[in-house]
C-alpha cells in the first residue's frame, strides 16, 4: 500500500485519518500526539540525561486494533537498538480494564515478538526505580547501549 503526500502528513501531523478502497474497506485511525504523562516524561529525561535517542508515539504501520481500527502506539521506540519501551500505567492493571485494552497490550507483546523486537514494559509502581530497571534491561538486551 503505497502513501499520497497528504496521507504522508496526516501521519506526521498523527491527525485522525479513514483511508477506504473502492474494493474493499480499510480503516486506519490515527490519534494526535498526546501529552507525556508524569511516568513518561521521568523515562525521556532519563533518555535525554543519557544522549539515548528514542521516537515517542511510535507505531508500525501493520500493528493494529483490527477491531477498532486504530493503530497501536509504543511510549518509546530506540531505532538504534530494535527497542519499545512502554509505561503502563494503572488502567493496564485495573480489574476493570476493557478488553480492548487487553487486546491492545497482547497484540503489542505478540508484535514484538514475533519481529524479534526488544520490549521492556514498566510498570506504574515502578516509576521510582526506572532509570535503574531501564538499564538492567539495557544490559540484558545490549550492554553498549549504556557505555
Amino acid at each position: 500500500m503505497k502513501l499520497t503526500q497528504r496521507e504522508k502528513e496526516l501521519i506526521f501531523q498523527r491527525r485522525r485519518f479513514i483511508k477506504t478502497k473502492n474494493t474493499s474497506k480499510t480503516i486506519l485511525k490515527f490519534r494526535k500526539a498526546s501529552k507525556p504523562s508524569m511516568g513518561e516524561a521521568k523515562i525521556a529525561k532519563f533518555f535525554d540525561d543519557q544522549n539515548i535517542q528514542y521516537k515517542r508515539e511510535w507505531f508500525f504501520r501493520d500493528l493494529y486494533n483490527k477491531a477498532t481500527g486504530h493503530l497501536l502506539y509504543f511510549d518509546f521506540f530506540l531505532p538504534g537498538f530494535h527497542i519499545c519501551i512502554e509505561y503502563d500505567g494503572p488502567q493496564h492493571y485495573d480489574s476493570n480494564k476493557t478488553e480492548n485494552q487487553k487486546i491492545n497490550d497482547f497484540l503489542k507483546n505478540a508484535y514484538c515478538k514475533k519481529n524479534n523486537i526488544h520490549f521492556f514494559r514498566i510498570k506504574y509502581t515502578d516509576i521510582d526505580n526506572c532509570e535503574k530497571l531501564i538499564c538492567e534491561f539495557f544490559d540484558k538486551v545490549d550492554p553498549i547501549i549504556m557505555t
